[in-house]
């Protein structure tokens, strides 16, 4: 494993709950790393060595931190962009703590050939440095300015097969009638709509997509259009017959809507620096 991946503000799942279930990594030292159990909010200390054991064997995963990117978190990240995201993050955490708010050939040479002898790699050109910079501060300072812009290039529209969209797309007929079958039913019928495809023709088979995603298709169509097949023609025209046009304003901010945004900030005990919530 990489020692780069053990940065402060990640979560991690460990398998057996070893040392425990989920825990925030707090903070990172040479031989001990401090984690706050998710579950409990105690502190944990634990070798650096034994972590990375774990790791090896398969017996932790890196979850989510605060950090995203639109709905890109760190976990969905591959383990090679999660290295070299943090391998940037070496760089630019280096540059702040040594007071460079400026990077300049100057004032960041000598820092950025110290962090890649660390690395053990060649050091990235100064200006490179300063791009990631810029990125990490315009991304309010978050992880997610430094992710690897590889999967953003290209074609980005879901990579779905044709023939398991038209698949889902039959399915979705028999949600939207007056039987009403629940949508795990929906998604058991493409299941076995492509394991049967797959058995016919085992030189081109598909691959079954998740149940979210069979969710996102199916509902993709008008409320009218559900209500239409779900409830029937009457039913439906009896429901917009009686509803009313919305609320008129006649100046601005006359009628004005606030609604709430859970924010990924964690509570630290003042004392004993453990986990009290979110």
């Amino acid at each position: 494993m990489s020692v780069e991946l053990w940065e402060e503000g990640v979560i991690v799942e460990f398998k057996g709950a070893t040392p425990c279930h989920r825990a925030i990594i707090r903070s990172v030292g040479k031989s001990e790393i401090i984690l706050a159990d998710v579950s409990t909010g105690s502190s944990l200390s634990v070798v650096r060595k034994k972590l990375d054991d774990i790791y090896q064997s398969g017996g932790a995963r890196f979850l989510a931190e605060s950090r995203d990117f639109g709905e890109l978190k760190f976990a969905d990240l591959s383990e090679k962009e999660q290295k070299e995201t943090n391998r940037k993050y070496k760089y630019i955490k280096e540059l702040t703590e040594r007071g460079v708010a400026k990077i300049t050939e100057k004032s960041s040479a000598q820092v950025i050939r110290e962090v890649a002898s660390e690395l053990s790699e060649k050091p990235p050109h100064w200006q490179s440095v300063r791009s990631w910079y810029k990125s990490f501060v315009e991304a309010g300072s978050k992880m997610r300015g430094l992710y690897p812009r590889h999967r953003f290039k290209g074609d980005r529209e879901p990579k779905i097969d044709q023939a398991v969209l038209k698949i889902i797309k039959e399915a979705a007929k028999r949600y939207f009638n007056k039987s009403q079958p629940s949508m795990a039913s929906v998604y058991r019928n493409v299941e076995e709509k492509i394991i049967e495809h797959n058995l016919d023709h085992p030189s081109k088979p598909l691959k079954v997509p998740s149940y979210l995603t069979v969710q996102s298709r199916v509902l993709e169509t008008s409320y009218q259009s559900k209500q239409k097949s779900r409830q029937g023609i009457r039913t439906l025209q009896a429901e917009l017959a009686s509803s009313e046009s919305g609320i008129e304003t006649t100046r601005v901010l006359e009628r004005v809507e606030i609604d709430h945004t859970l924010l990924d900030i964690h509570v630290l005990h003042d004392d004993h620096r453990t986990l009290l919530g979110r």
